[in-house]
């Protein structure tokens, strides 16, 4: 039987992060299908380059389970860029945040410019995701985007801003429900 469980590496992540995707349950028998169905979960957690579990014995019948964690880099920056045919080529930085707080809430944000001509258009996004809403096995997206472009020589100028927010519910089916709230302006 286990006696004890204990997650060991958690620098950034929340102990409860790792617990809802565990299976095991102290006081209850040890299975092996157990673990396979925990790495499962753990893997798609995306937030560690390696886990791995030991099994000590405690007192005559029980068994501690000892989860040892090694977390990825919590963020990674990168080069944002792109051409379209109204603004030429835009380039920029930006950034990805995979475990915001230790909640497993990953957060992507960029900006772009145009090049030719210089700060002509810009570009901004911040786009937050996770599979739970507080304690709720529901995934959400939260989007926000802001667009300032002019191309004097095409006749084009837009601005614009959203704020998008998804909710997506899984059914009994392999299907989910999409609900979802949007504001946008324009403005050309």
């Amino acid at each position: 039987r286990i006696a004890e469980r204990t997650l060991v590496g958690l620098e950034h992540t929340h102990a409860y992060v790792v617990e809802r995707e565990l299976v095991t349950r102290v006081g209850q028998p040890l299975a092996c299908s157990d673990w396979e169905r925990e790495r499962r979960h753990l893997e798609a957690l995306d937030l560690f380059s390696e886990f791995d579990l030991s099994v000590e014995a405690v007192g005559e019948n029980g068994v501690e389970l000892v989860y040892d964690f090694r977390e990825l880099p919590q963020y990674f920056i990168f080069p944002a860029m792109k051409s379209t045919d109204v603004n030429g080529w835009m380039l920029g930085g930006g950034g990805s945040l995979i475990n915001v707080m230790g909640h497993y809430i990953r957060a992507d944000v960029y900006a772009r410019t145009s090049v030719s001509p210089l700060f002509a258009a810009s570009e901004y996004m911040l786009w937050l995701t996770a599979p739970w809403l507080v304690n709720i096995p529901v995934k959400w997206e939260f989007l926000v985007t802001q667009v300032d472009s002019e191309n004097p020589a095409k006749q084009f100028k837009e601005e614009s801003f959203g704020v998008e927010l998804d909710i997506y519910q899984r059914t009994s089916l392999p299907l989910y429900i999409l609900y979802t709230a949007d504001i946008f302006t324009i403005a050309h």
